[in-house]
């Protein structure tokens, strides 16, 4: 039987291969295996497979343990991109989902938001109801801001900066989306609102937006400012000239007749708690809020204490005993 004829092309990829040649140039197959893969290709052709893996005994490449490992960082990094992509780029869930599922709860967070001063503020004014914001939130970011801010120093001047730990809430009987807080001596009503919408309502449950505080209504936000003025003033005021520009700062009394009771309180407390700016017609001020527990307490305090003036102590022991005459009345104009 005569020898079989040379190879002189690959049966795997067509390429030639050169006499004396041991692989093929182009895919590596063995020359002494090429007779053998020529017939079991021919083999699979007539079974009807169009072709037939080379079978070199090398691992493929996707079955390298350093290509697996690679794949696996890639696969993990595209994912990282595209949850930031998301987060930062994807449809935001809606702001109503971030609030308290409770009003006390939500009053809670808004009065130690509130407490924690500047650095959250802004996180206290998120917690405020759309429907209590203006169209435009940057019309009365300031406002809240600033109701959070007089707040805060009014509480922590009487009560200490941790006013928030002497805090007790409970909702109003009348009404439970009003939550009474009682800050030490101090009432405080905070309204919220249901913010889920109906169609929401079994899916999500109740949550809960601030619409404010009653007592400190942020269409005063502008006196409110003042005020904060006033504190600041006060904490370092001495002397006579220090007393006429707490005076100028303060105005007269009767311009202010049209504020909520509870404003005038913060004012009238600021400058009696510094025993260089309470005065006696000071003092006297007090008696449309004689029955005030903060006032009271107040009073009583300087009564005890030395560091007054002895008229001054005198009128407030008048105040406390309601016994402060319609002339005393009169020179401040009450």
């Amino acid at each position: 039987m005569p020898p079989a004829p040379p190879i002189t092309t690959c049966p795997n990829c067509a390429a030639a291969v050169s006499p004396g040649s041991l692989q093929c140039r182009v895919c590596k197959l063995d020359v002494s295996r090429m007779a053998a893969f020529a017939a079991a290709k021919k083999a699979a052709q007539q079974r009807g497979i169009q072709a037939t893996a080379v079978q070199s005994g090398e691992t493929p490449a996707w079955r390298n343990p350093g290509t697996i490992v690679k794949t696996v960082f890639l696969l993990a990094f595209l994912a990282g991109i595209g949850w930031l992509g998301y987060h930062f780029f994807g449809p935001k869930p809606p702001r109503y989902l971030q609030f308290p599922s409770t009003a006390r709860d939500a009053a809670q967070l808004f009065l130690t938001r509130v407490n924690g001063g500047d650095a959250t503020f802004d996180q206290a004014y998120f917690l405020i109801a759309d429907s209590a914001r203006s169209p435009k939130a940057s019309d009365d970011r300031g406002d809240y801001m600033q109701v959070c801010h007089t707040v805060d120093l009014y509480l922590a001047a009487e009560f200490g900066q941790d006013w928030i730990t002497q805090t007790q809430l409970a909702p109003d009987p009348a009404d439970p989306t009003i939550i009474v807080a009682k800050v030490a001596l101090e009432t405080l009503r905070i309204h919220t609102a249901q913010q889920t919408p109906p169609d929401r309502m079994a899916q999500y449950g109740p949550h809960f937006g601030i619409l404010g505080i009653e007592e400190v209504d942020v269409a005063y936000a502008g006196e409110l400012q003042h005020i904060s003025a006033i504190l600041n003033v006060v904490e370092g005021v001495a002397g006579t000239a220090a007393l006429n520009n707490l005076k100028t700062i303060i105005g007269a009394y009767e311009s202010n007749r049209h504020l909520p009771l509870f404003i005038k309180k913060m004012e009238l407390l600021s400058v009696l708690r510094n025993p260089h700016s309470a005065t006696w017609k000071s003092i006297v001020q007090t008696d449309p809020m004689r029955n005030d527990p903060v006032v009271q307490a107040r009073l009583a305090a300087i009564v005890q204490d030395d560091r007054y003036s002895s008229d001054v102590r005198d009128y407030a022991k008048k105040a406390l005993e309601d016994k402060l005459t319609d002339e005393d009345k009169a020179a401040v104009d009450l």
